[in-house]
């Protein structure tokens, strides 16, 4: 073999050396990221159940900015281990040592009693845990990992509760009217 051969192969071996350094790097920084933190904003009544809107935040320590492509998840609510939702949240890029703050719209088809809305609220806190995957691209190819976040919705819970009081309080045919038309059309 002549030396311009060897330069060339050995360019070509440093070429791919580096670029599997920089793949297994970007592999690093994507498996750092991680959901830091949910936050549920809101409960509201809706014609099929409960809606909640909340901010989960997704923090990113590496060096290098990863594109979050989407986070497929599943809500339970711990005190009776229900499932009351699930989804998809599209994603966002993850700045380089940042934090990006996804919002949450959830409909539910779960609608407590009155009864157990006021039962639950008497516990020392009502959990709800938010798990599931999360998918980074690294160079177009989707890697997925596990999350879990818990958040204690007792206060919110609270409020909404307190609403309904006031409701009831203001006109008690009207609400019972609005709880039966709820729940038939949650049947059909």
């Amino acid at each position: 073999m002549r030396k311009p051969t060897l330069a060339i192969i050995a360019i070509i071996l440093l070429l791919v050396a580096a670029l599997a350094s920089y793949a297994g790097y970007l592999l690093y920084a994507a498996s750092q990221v991680y959901v830091s933190e949910m936050s549920i904003t809101g409960l509201q009544d809706a014609p099929q159940g409960l809606s909640f809107s909340g901010e989960l935040k997704v923090t990113n320590p590496s060096g290098t900015d990863v594109l979050l492509e989407e986070l497929r998840y599943r809500i339970i609510l711990e005190n009776t281990g229900e499932e009351i939702a699930r989804g998809v949240i599209p994603g966002s890029t993850i700045p380089a040592d940042g934090m990006a703050t996804l919002q949450v719209q959830q409909q539910t088809t779960w609608r407590p009693t009155m009864d157990a809305a006021i039962s639950m609220a008497r516990d020392p806190a009502i959990y709800l845990t938010f798990s599931g995957t999360a998918v980074v691209s690294v160079m177009g190819i989707p890697v997925s990992g596990p999350f879990s976040e818990r958040v204690d919705v007792k206060e919110t819970v609270a409020d909404w509760l307190a609403e309904k009081r006031q409701e009831i309080t203001k006109d008690p045919r009207k609400f019972l009217q609005q709880q039966g038309r709820a729940r038939s059309s949650a049947l059909s």
